[in-house]
């Protein structure tokens, strides 16, 4: 047994027992008390499902799910291939012809000025 590995133990080992607890207690909790205000307060599943029910649909879906996360993940992995080339295929292009590069360079300017929350819902 290496000494990474036990001091790693050793650290979780010597945690209070507070530092553990605690958040564990809060999320039981927040999970109990959704539940009942679900049940009691015959809240439509559409509006706000309890987390039993949350909870036996993702049992339930799980293959599914796991496919449609592969395909995600699969389409997002295109995207970023195909945007990076574009990306790298123009960035090639402006840097070597000096008239394009000054052309594009007060949109550039512009676009690094603006915030990325600003820029999002384009």
């Amino acid at each position: 047994m290496n000494s990474e590995a036990t001091g790693f133990r050793l650290k979780w080992a010597n945690l209070p027992i507070g530092v553990v607890l605690t958040p564990t207690l809060f999320f039981v909790t927040f999970l109990t008390i959704w539940e009942l205000a679900v049940k009691l307060g015959d809240v439509s599943v559409l509006m706000l499902p309890a987390p039993s029910v949350i909870w036996s649909k993702f049992v339930e879906d799980f293959d599914l799910l796991v496919e449609l996360a592969v395909n995600t993940g699969v389409e997002a992995g295109k995207g970023v291939l195909f945007g990076s080339l574009i990306a790298i295929t123009l960035a090639g292009l402006v840097h070597g012809i000096r008239w394009l590069n000054q052309g594009f360079l007060s949109y550039s300017s512009t676009v690094k000025a603006l915030p990325v929350v600003a820029l999002y819902p384009i």
